[in-house]
């Protein structure tokens, strides 16, 4: 009997043991179903309690952030079978030229919808017309090369390596790894310039704010526009335009005088911005890629046509009294001049500056000598 009472103990641990056992493997079940051994807590493997403050009750854990959703944009492409339900894909470009060095691209692709569990994608780059007289033979990737930022990247970096046909087309394709949805960038050269130049023989000087020209008065001088790019390849497309500009602030003195009676009549500063009166000094004209500036007179030269006779013995007499404008560290540097050349098709621009000074004469007191 005691033998008896001893195998039915035995057999109920067995069975308690092995219900533990089962138990066990049940949960463990559970938490790989459930991810559940990504997180170091168990209380939490069966999903997190997050407070209002986004702190899980259980655990304590924050609240992992979200992903930014992604809007598509234009020239959205569904898959290749046409179904809107799966995944589509969208690319984005910004431009970034530099004249030193080959310009380059960055496209974004897009995957809708956002919630999408597998945004990895391939680019590739072809010709459009591998057949034709310039592509055929000819290696693309020699011309235009496209490199993710990491592989299976939603950014990648197009880069144009050396001038092409201005009738061919090179097409960047990204192609999601999950749907096989494409989408398309056509890629052309046309010579965009990306510098812009303005040069002429004559010499320049500078006052530390600065560099200059130095035109004489009833003199002209021309300097020549010019576009460029990192190939030496410009486009003819552009559409020049210029601004005339004056810098600086002159002060001036008013001054009347009665000689009659010996009495000296009232007098006053005021201030003059050469903007103001700019077309007094100087003309501008553009004739193509040619700049000309005529130098009419000087700032002390206008001052000096502006003296005049008054009533009787008196006369008002309008003269500079002082000649500046400030650069950034305050310093005094006499006004100036400034022609901006404009580029619409490129959106390029330069400005030259120039000042105008008298033009000097030389004589002497005999036409000739005899001895």
């Amino acid at each position: 009997m005691k033998t008896y009472i001893q195998h039915v103990r035995s057999d109920a641990t067995k069975w308690a043991v092995t219900a533990l056992a089962i138990l066990l493997i049940g949960v463990i079940l559970a938490g790989i179903i459930t991810d559940g051994f990504q997180d170091a807590n168990p209380y939490c493997w069966f999903g997190h309690e997050y407070d209002e403050n986004g702190i899980c009750a259980k655990c304590g854990e924050e609240k992992p952030a979200e992903e930014p959703v992604e809007e598509p944009v234009e020239d959205i492409v569904e898959d290749v079978e046409g179904n809107a339900s799966v995944y589509r894909l969208a690319i984005k470009k910004a431009v970034v030229q530099q004249a030193t060095e080959a310009p380059s691209v960055t496209l974004t692709a897009i995957i809708t919808p956002s919630t999408a569990q597998n945004k990895l994608v391939d680019w590739t780059v072809a010709w459009a017309n591998p057949d034709s007289d310039f592509a055929s033979g000819k290696d693309v990737e020699e011309y235009v090369t496209v490199v993710p930022t990491s592989d299976g990247a939603l950014t990648a970096t197009v880069t144009c390596l050396q001038a092409f046909d201005r009738d061919e087309y090179v097409i960047i394709t990204c192609t999601s790894r999950d749907s096989k949805a494409t989408a398309e960038c056509v890629v052309s050269f046309e010579g965009q310039a990306s510098v812009m130049n303005i040069t002429s023989t004559a010499s320049t000087s500078s006052d530390g704010k600065i560099t200059y020209y130095t035109i004489n008065t009833n003199k002209s001088m021309t300097a020549t526009v010019s576009l460029d790019n990192y190939f030496h390849d410009v486009t003819s497309n552009r559409n020049l335009s210029y601004v005339f500009n004056g810098y600086g602030t002159i002060a001036v003195y008013n001054n009347i005088d009665v000689y009659n009676d010996g009495h000296k009549g009232t007098s006053a500063t005021s201030n003059i911005d050469i903007e103001t009166i700019k077309n007094e000094f100087a003309t501008v004209s553009l004739s193509g890629t040619t700049l000309t500036i005529n130098a009419k007179r000087t700032i002390e030269g206008y001052y000096e046509s502006r003296t005049f006779q008054g009533w009787g013995y008196n006369y008002m007499k309008l003269y500079s009294h002082q000649v500046s404008d400030a650069d950034t560290n305050g310093t005094a540097v006499a006004p100036y001049f400034g022609v901006t050349v404009s580029d619409s098709v490129s959106g390029l621009s330069k400005t030259i500056y120039f000042r105008i000074t008298e033009s000097t004469s030389v004589s002497v007191d005999k036409n000739e000598i005899v001895f």
